[in-house]
């Protein structure tokens, strides 16, 4: 084996190790943030809000023209939805398309999304969101 080649080698197998070290580091500083931000009255984990990406577009559901028939089209594509299986984070506030007359509901950090249509406030213009808190 030639000299470059070995030279080579050498090198990319310490690219390889650098790259899975900022790797690692990058998991580590993700698994740090969320003890930071664990709730400090019960130490439990904090759970982030999901990405915006992570949130379900309510257009692409038939059923929330059913639930909201006053509405233009334009407006339901700037509602997101929570997807099934996340776990809320203590204190968000969410509408709840199928039982809007529950009006604004307040997570309490345990809950996981079921069957509900939950709306983030988080994620939600002011407009928007004062129309769904008229829709009762």
């Amino acid at each position: 084996m030639s000299q470059d080649h070995k030279t080579k080698n050498a090198y990319e197998h310490t690219a390889k190790r650098e790259k899975q070290a900022r790797e690692e580091a990058k998991d580590d500083d993700a698994l740090n943030d969320a003890v930071l931000h664990a709730d400090q009255h019960t130490g439990q984990q904090a759970v982030l809000p999901p990405q915006q990406e992570d949130l379900l577009n309510a257009a692409d559901l038939k059923e929330v023209y059913a639930i909201l028939p006053d509405w233009h089209k334009d407006e339901i594509k700037r509602l997101r939805l929570v997807p099934p299986g996340t776990r809320l984070n203590l204190g968000d506030v969410f509408i709840d398309l199928r039982n809007p007359a529950a009006g604004e509901l307040v997570a309490h950090g345990e809950e996981t999304v079921g069957e509900e249509l939950l709306v983030p406030k988080h994620d939600t213009d002011y407009e928007i969101w004062n129309k769904l808190k008229a829709t009762r």
